[in-house]
């Protein structure tokens, strides 16, 4: 215990771990605590039919037609908007991947390439536009074969999705929530959010919101403070003291997890506090979980600290400090841009999403992924330690001094 109390303290002399603490707090202030001051205490829906409320549909009578104007239009103007990593990505295609899609659109409407591209150039002619985007009108008398199936339909889509490099309206997950959404009936509406007051006692709802935006940076942070912290003793040259102590390594590294998992972790117990606070200042005569905020951080968030630090003292102790930022850096890109908003949690997610306080059925359909991901993102942090503390070990011994590739590439670029 004295150990582990002294490397908390070590924590709180570190100039990062303050850097840490503004993190989480501006986290909480711009992304929490706004969105319940812009919309708290007034989401009781009044009405029905102003198209503010919708839902995915997945009625194919609505789906093919529209996905298939929204296609027909992009091959026209040969200009496809995509978002592969979750940035936006304008796609031209050549003139193979062009007739590869013409056979796609030919399957759906019976136009040929040569007819497609012959009322298109009579058209722009007409108007006198033929480089920039043109809202072609509906040009086409064409009528999908009844033959064509939704199944196959989504064969096609996924296809032109393919083409196009993925991440287009044409992708399997996309398809419903581009071209099937309708308006929720009022009595939809309503459930929805008796559901949030009465199943979810409100708190429940916006306790998974607020995790779900503490759990797109948690792995993000976690990196910088265990990557200073670990290489701390070697910037401050007492590694070789570090290394001539009695302690074993696995005792001291595992001391080091925890403690960075504790400090990092009490941060967040705290704005689940304040959320709650502020909770029963929005909703005073509501019955409330008192109880929801605390443990949906417990189950949520502390299997993302884990993780996280676990895969940072991994990572800093094969590598550096740096290579361990640079890398989990980019995992963090990769899986934060893959994930969907809400409704798929996947079993092995570094990152798990549930971006609103409502729809709690939908989160409650998944509840055993929830489950089984936070489960193993659990033992795979503990386990990476583990494996760092054994690296650690090996260090001591002189049987291993790390991967220093980009610690190398960084001293010369200095010297230069």
């Amino acid at each position: 215990m004295r150990l582990f109390m002294k490397e908390c303290r070590k924590l709180l002399h570190s100039v990062i771990y303050y850097i840490f603490l503004f993190m989480v707090l501006l986290t909480f202030l711009t992304q929490f605590r706004n969105d319940l001051y812009l919309h708290g205490a007034d989401i009781r829906p009044t009405s029905a039919g102003s198209g503010e409320y919708m839902k995915e549909g997945n009625d194919p009578d609505k789906i093919i037609p529209a996905a298939t104007e929204s296609l027909l239009m992009d091959y026209m103007n040969n200009r496809y908007v995509t978002y592969p990593l979750g940035f936006i990505k304008v796609v031209h295609l050549n003139n193979g991947d062009r007739q590869k899609m013409a056979l796609i659109l030919e399957r759906i409407t019976g136009l040929s390439a040569e007819e497609i591209e012959t009322k298109r150039s009579q058209y722009a002619s007409e108007i006198g536009i033929y480089d920039d985007y043109v809202e072609f009108p509906n040009m086409f008398s064409y009528e999908i074969p009844q033959d064509l199936g939704i199944d196959e339909f989504r064969t096609l889509m996924y296809e032109a999705d393919d083409i196009l490099g993925g991440g287009s309206s044409y992708a399997e997950e996309n398809l419903s929530g581009m071209f099937g959404l309708e308006p929720m009936t009022y009595e939809e509406i309503m459930a929805e959010y008796d559901d949030f007051e009465y199943n979810d006692r409100i708190t429940n709802g916006y306790a998974r919101l607020n995790c779900d935006y503490y759990g797109i940076f948690m792995i993000l942070f976690v990196v910088f403070v265990a990557a200073f912290f670990l290489t701390y003793d070697r910037r401050s040259h007492m590694e070789q003291l570090i290394y001539s102590r009695k302690i074993s390594s696995f005792r001291l590294e595992m001391t080091r997890y925890a403690a960075l998992s504790f400090m990092m972790f009490l941060p967040l117990l705290v704005m689940a506090a304040w959320a709650h606070i502020l909770i029963i200042k929005f909703y005073p005569d509501a019955d409330l979980d008192h109880f929801a905020m605390y443990k949906y951080t417990l189950v949520w968030l502390l299997p993302t600290v884990l993780s996280g630090t676990g895969l940072a003292m991994l990572l800093t102790e094969l590598f550096s400090g740096i290579a361990a930022i640079l890398i989990q850096s980019a995992v963090w890109f990769i899986t934060c841009m893959k994930g969907s908003l809400t409704g798929n949690i996947g079993k092995f997610d570094l990152i798990i999403r549930h971006n609103t306080n409502m729809e709690r059925q939908l989160f409650m359909d998944q509840l055993n992924n929830f489950i089984f991901n936070r489960c193993f993102c659990t033992i795979a942090g503990i386990l990476c330690a583990v494996l760092a503390a054994i690296v650690f070990g090996l260090k001591r011994e002189g049987r291993f001094n790390g991967f220093r590739l980009l610690d190398k590439v960084f001293k010369h670029k200095s010297k230069a």
